[in-house]
């Protein structure tokens, strides 16, 4: 899968801006970040806010 390696190399404003692209909400955007990363939805969350 090398499309989830890039999305791992970029930064999380990158990766929030790769979803954002895509027309994804908030919410969505950082659960999807949270599964690509394998980290708890929370830790990203508190980047955001």
């Amino acid at each position: 899968m090398k499309e989830k390696n890039n999305l791992r190399e970029m930064t999380l404003e990158e990766h929030y801006q790769y979803y954002a692209k895509q027309g994804l909400s908030k919410n969505e955007i950082i659960k999807k970040i949270a599964k690509d990363r394998n980290v708890n939805k929370n830790e990203i969350y508190q980047k955001f806010i």
